[in-house]
């Protein structure tokens, strides 16, 4: 699946390559990420070019806003109409300034409106009230919380599950 190029006045969404792997990998060892982005234990550039290898149907973002500052993916179930979501900003002080919500807010248009699709969910920390704060504040939807789901450093960790219906967004963000 080829990624399209997104923007808006904000931020850009270029599709990621080769180039963004290095500093990828930098941003996935860091604690602050790590702690709430759940299992990315033992990254390496290789494992990550392996990821990248085996996830070809995925849309991957490298997000720019001046720099490159962080990465988004979609993961697509076509069969479904569905798919997963995850984004993340490499750096604390790129946090706060809605660059999540302009670049959350691209990908969501291109999936329903371009993609089709009927539904977009991600999984979220409990404790990552920043993150959660924004996926309220974009329409997602809580629907529960998957106990113990995730295994991190011998630790059994409990995560959230958010999601947004087509309806829902075009409801908020305009039909055309």
């Amino acid at each position: 699946m080829n990624t399209p190029f997104l923007s808006n006045n904000y931020i850009q969404l270029h599709p990621y390559g080769i180039e963004h792997i290095e500093k990828t990998v930098e941003w996935l060892k860091q604690p602050f990420i790590q702690q709430k982005f759940g299992t990315i234990e033992g990254i390496s550039i290789e494992k990550h070019k392996d990821w990248l290898r085996q996830n070809q149907d995925t849309l991957k973002w490298a997000l720019h806003a001046e720099q490159y500052i962080g990465n988004s993916f979609l993961f697509v179930n076509n069969k479904h109409h569905s798919a997963y979501f995850q984004i993340y900003l490499g750096d604390l002080k790129d946090t706060g300034k809605k660059l999540g919500y302009y670049a959350t807010t691209l990908i969501l248009d291109y999936a329903f409106k371009h993609l089709a699709l009927h539904r977009v969910w991600l999984h979220c920390l409990p404790e990552n009230l920043p993150a959660i704060k924004l996926y309220q504040r974009l329409g997602f939807v809580f629907e529960g919380l998957e106990r113990e789901s995730i295994f991190r450093s011998g630790t059994f960790i409990t995560q959230g599950r958010w999601a947004i219906l087509k309806p829902e967004w075009l409801a908020r963000n305009g039909a055309s």
